[in-house]
């Protein structure tokens, strides 16, 4: 059975043969398959930005323009000169370069509902197969392979309503798991889209976000009703998030002022989200981890909020379960992860600390890598 790469499986079934970039590709998903669910219009299908070969880091100036994308990823070469206080021919020179060679990649998505954790514990040797299936969900921000146990961590987008069926129809139909646990997020304290390397200064992020909402301080409940336009602006969007607005009304048939006036608004209100998507190896960080903390019940916030200042974490957030801290950090080097992991300032209120090195990513920030595509 061919399934065109607009629909994806349900993960309740047997094995489905995916045609992907016109060849077929045998996937093994599932093994019950009983319905075919649509994608979400805001799947990110932009595995070319992450080439299989390694990259060399980016030079400072490079980094400066990438982390500027990451605040405002529609600001204008020219702003983005402005602020960083460099030649606007520099910068767009070098900003083209980035975005065309797929070191920096700009996406759209609409503000994430309610977040959950799952960890998954795999069959040996079921870790890849397992990472695959949570990648080509709609639904999955983050998919990594970890060592230890659990050998697989994803980030979904799951409202509370929908938490049932995930964990009682979804997660057991995936084939290789052998338990998984979920731990829905209660309180994100340090968002990636709020992740600056120690690159830029509060200067320059401040005047790169402007008057509008920081689209750092989470997720949540949309602060409108979504229509279709916004819905159309959202789909045009995903794939390239720095679409000129001529652009835009071109695909959606909307006029230049309506679209305008729409993404500002969706953006100023926090419901549009707009961010860069490097690798942290390109930024210099080639380590990363993921960080469980047990902490006081009464220190549980000030060590999350002490972590998420750390330039080294990506994300920081308080879950339900007996760890209360999920922190996914990247670092220069295992040497700095030890120092991290034993000598920090936030450990003096923590009871534990569990880590786990990442291997293998399968999808960051909604987009596909090599490996997960």
């Amino acid at each position: 059975m061919f399934l065109d790469s607009r629909t994806r499986p349900v993960e309740r079934g047997r094995q489905v043969c995916v045609l992907t970039h016109n060849h077929a590709q045998t996937v093994m998903v599932t093994q019950y398959l009983v319905e075919y669910r649509p994608y979400s219009p805001y799947d990110w299908r932009m595995s070319e930005i992450f080439g299989a070969r390694r990259r060399r880091p980016l030079d400072r100036l490079d980094q400066r323009i990438a982390c500027a994308l990451q605040v405002d990823g529609r600001a204008s070469w020219r702003f983005i000169a402005e602020v960083l206080g460099e030649s606007e021919r520099t910068v767009t020179r070098r900003g083209t370069k980035l975005v065309a060679d797929r070191a920096v990649a700009i996406a759209a998505r609409p503000r994430a509902r309610s977040n959950t954790i799952v960890g998954a514990h795999c069959e040996l040797g079921q870790s890849r197969i397992v990472a695959r299936a949570f990648a080509q969900r709609g639904d999955s921000f983050l998919v990594h392979i970890l060592t230890g146990t659990p050998e697989c961590v994803v980030l979904l987008d799951c409202p509370r309503e929908r938490l049932g069926e995930l964990v009682f129809e979804e997660l057991p139909g995936v084939r290789g798991l052998i338990n998984t646990f979920t731990q829905p997020v209660l309180r994100q304290t340090h968002t990636i889209s709020r992740w600056r390397p120690d690159v830029l200064n509060d200067d320059e992020v401040r005047a790169l976000v402007g008057d509008r909402r920081d689209e750092s301080d989470g997720d949540g409940p949309a602060a409108t009703t979504r229509d279709k336009a916004d819905d159309l602006l959202l789909q045009a969007l995903g794939a390239d998030g720095r679409r000129s607005v001529d652009e835009l009304s071109r695909l959606t048939g909307l006029s230049d002022t309506t679209v305008r006036r729409r993404v500002e608004r969706m953006r100023r209100d926090g419901d549009l989200v707009i961010r860069a998507i490097v690798e942290p190896a390109l930024l210099g960080l080639p380590v990363e981890a993921v960080v469980w903390v047990t902490a006081k019940p009464t220190e549980v916030e000030s060590v999350a909020r002490e972590l998420g200042r750390s330039p080294f974490a990506r994300y920081v957030s308080v879950v339900v379960g007996d760890r209360q801290i999920i922190a996914i950090v990247a670092m220069p080097s295992e040497a700095v992860l030890y120092e991290f992991v034993t000598r920090s300032s936030w450990l003096g209120n923590v009871h534990s600390v569990d880590t786990a090195i990442i291997l293998e990513t399968y999808k960051r920030g909604g987009a596909l890598t090599v490996t997960g595509n």
